[in-house]
């Protein structure tokens, strides 16, 4: 019985030693098979996410495979200074060009796409290139200034953009004016402190609202920024960080919260200095101070946004589990870790802290939370329960090349972030930080894409992305790295290098999530956000001829900035049937589509599509009379 239980030991021993060994080629095989199966879903929904990621991770698993036992041999990408010197001379070029173009029309053409994703490869191949700690800094400067074209694009050269930024700033704007917490609305007065921080910030300064917004805001999230390099190369290098840095400051959800500042916005600066925070108070040599920084931000980020409050909470738990597998099952020691009481501190103060906060008139936030995801997935959740999945709704769906076009640039970055992956989890890579980071990206990307699977929009999906780019960006940067050495000749790599990020930069900036104002494709059912400065000056006229207005969904949120107007959603049902109101009419409505709701047979509620009322629409108004007009909107007296 003694030598069957050692020889059963001796096996299972053997056995986990040769799962521990093989774990990157284990989990790629199930990449593979996992990626085709997410691709056949399309069958059955037309959801373009599904093959765009399931080819994602089925050709980087079979590219791992293949590349796995490579004679792979570090280099540098060049050794010519002058080369170098070029690539810089060709970047401030580049930037150049992009502000001249903004400059001269007004708006981004699609040339300004095209030098912009030029001036991001040129940027990952100088970073490639580093050497001194001079050229680190200069490096980081010049991935500032990449990002802040980006933002103040949109920001600067348009009137404004985004839905709820409208609201914050007109919240903002009433804080600084009265002092009182109680003009914020909803949920806002007990999550105040970015409207504090902006209030206060536009008394001391003096300056317009808008402009607070962007120095007490924007620019400390476009900062943030630097945390990825600073954990990117704590785990590696200088230059995975440099380059993960790079990777996520083109991202098309870091551009679309940075164009529009507000709670998401600050919640996403204090998410990505406490996850550095935390990176050091798990190994520095200072632990207490790092966890005393940790309970300063936890506190702050509580009270500052309540959706980025629970991803990180959502994020350490992620990270403990990553931590607990990687001592499990490679009985390795352990280097990430987290203050148990400081986690507890943070569970009973977020939790305290949302049944304090009221949501609407009675209920508090965590009732409200607790019970619409109840009501979600005990009746409306179910496999594949997505409009995509009904005739009538796909035959109104674009063409699957412009939406394969519009994912493009995230199903690239997940190829290397697959990659990656697999790398961190071999045997040659692997350690407490990269296998915590690659089943903490996991966790979340379940939780992001596994949530709509299944018709449950509670967690706000489109809300995740940023948050877990600081991650995917250091892995994407890693494969990248990784890569560029497989290949046999200097000027291959080369290439590679500037072709990948070039064609994430191109993308990721020309999608319709971060380009709604001048889309290059999809053009016909991407409803923009961004308003002209005569859109934006022409609501805050009107206001003072009536405080009853129609308009088109987006453009309620301009027309709410004053408190006392009533503003009621245009529906070709209802336009003459209200009488005494304003309509306002948008040029932007000739040939870009406005929201419009239908009931959808089999769905549970009624569905947002993108309609172009036109001309047609226009001649039924011009019957009325005008009582405001400006190069690019028209008030109707209905």
């Amino acid at each position: 019985m003694g030598i069957k239980n050692v020889f059963g030991e001796t096996t299972v021993r053997t056995y986990l030693s040769w799962f521990t060994d093989n774990i990157d080629v284990i989990g790629s095989v199930a990449g593979i098979l996992i990626g085709v199966a997410i691709s056949l879903l399309y069958l059955i929904s037309k959801t373009i996410y599904l093959p765009m990621l399931g080819l994602a991770l089925f050709s980087a698993s079979l590219i791992y495979l293949l590349l796995r036992r490579a004679n792979v041999k570090e280099y540098p990408i060049s050794r010519s200074r002058g080369l170098s010197v070029l690539y810089e001379i060709l970047f401030f070029s580049g930037i150049t060009a992009c502000l001249a173009l903004l400059h001269t029309s007004g708006c981004r053409p699609p040339t300004y796409f095209i030098i912009f994703g030029v001036c991001a490869g040129l940027l990952a191949l100088s970073i490639l290139c580093v050497k001194t700690k001079h050229g680190v800094l200069l490096q980081l400067f010049k991935i500032v200034i990449l990002s802040l074209l980006s933002k103040y694009s949109v920001y600067w050269f348009s009137g404004g953009s985004g839905v709820d930024y409208w609201i914050h700033l007109s919240m903002n704007l009433l804080l600084a004016q009265d002092g009182n917490i109680s003009v914020l609305i909803n949920k806002e007065e007990f999550f105040p402190l970015m409207h504090i921080q902006v209030a206060i910030g536009q008394i001391l300064t003096a300056v317009p609202i808008r402009d607070a917004s962007n120095y007490f805001i924007l620019l400390p999230y476009v900062l943030a920024a630097i945390c990825v390099f600073i954990i990117g190369r704590k785990i590696f290098n200088e230059k995975v960080g440099l380059l993960a840095m790079l990777i996520v400051s083109i991202t098309d959800f870091h551009f679309l919260w940075g164009i529009a500042p507000q709670t998401t916005t600050y919640g996403v600066t204090l998410f990505y200095f406490l996850i550095l925070i935390v990176f050091e108070a798990t190994n520095g040599n200072d632990r207490p101070k790092w966890i005393f920084l940790s309970v300063i931000l936890i506190l702050t980020l509580i009270l500052g946004h309540a959706v980025s409050s629970f991803i990180m909470l959502t994020t350490l738990i992620a990270l403990y589990i990553g931590s607990y597998l990687y001592n499990t099952v490679f009985r390795e020691k352990q280097i990430f870790s987290f203050c148990p009481y400081l986690f507890l501190l943070y569970v009973v103060v977020l939790i305290q802290h949302w049944v304090v906060a009221v949501y609407g008139r009675e209920n508090s936030f965590f009732d409200m939370i607790i019970v619409t995801f109840e009501n979600s997935v005990s009746e409306y959740a179910g496999f594949l329960n997505r409009p995509e999945t009904s005739a009538k709704y796909v035959v109104m769906m674009p063409s699957i090349f412009e939406q394969a076009a519009d994912t493009a640039g995230l199903a690239l970055l997940l190829f290397f972030t697959a990659i990656a992956g697999y790398l961190w989890v071999s045997r040659r890579y692997r350690n407490g930080y990269t296998v915590s980071i690659v089943v903490c990206v996991i966790i979340l990307m379940s939780i992001t894409f596994g949530f709509p699977l299944f018709g449950i929009r509670n967690i706000l999906p489109t809300r995740w992305f940023v948050f877990l780019y600081l991650f995917i960006a250091i892995m994407a940067a890693c494969a990248i790295v990784k890569l560029q050495y497989a290949l046999p000749k200097r000027h291959m790599a080369i290439a590679f290098v500037f072709a990948s990020v070039f064609i994430m930069a191109f993308f990721m900036s020309a999608c319709t999530t971060a380009n709604q104002d001048s889309p290059l494709w999809l053009k016909e059912s991407t409803i923009s956000t961004r308003y002209t400065f005569q859109e934006v000056y022409g609501a805050q006229k009107l206001s003072f001829l009536s405080d009853k207005f129609m308009a088109d969904s987006n453009y309620m949120c301009l027309l709410s900035m004053d408190p006392g107007n009533h503003v009621r959603e245009f529906t070709s049902k209802k336009l003459f049937s209200d009488a005494d109101r304003i309509f306002v009419w948008r040029n932007y409505m000739y040939d870009r589509p406005i929201r419009q709701e239908i009931e959808l047979e089999g769905y549970y509620k009624r569905i947002g599509i993108s309609q172009i009322v036109g001309l047609e629409m226009l001649n039924n108004l011009e019957v009325k009379s005008k009582v405001y007009q400006n190069a690019d909107i028209t008030g109707f007296y209905l």
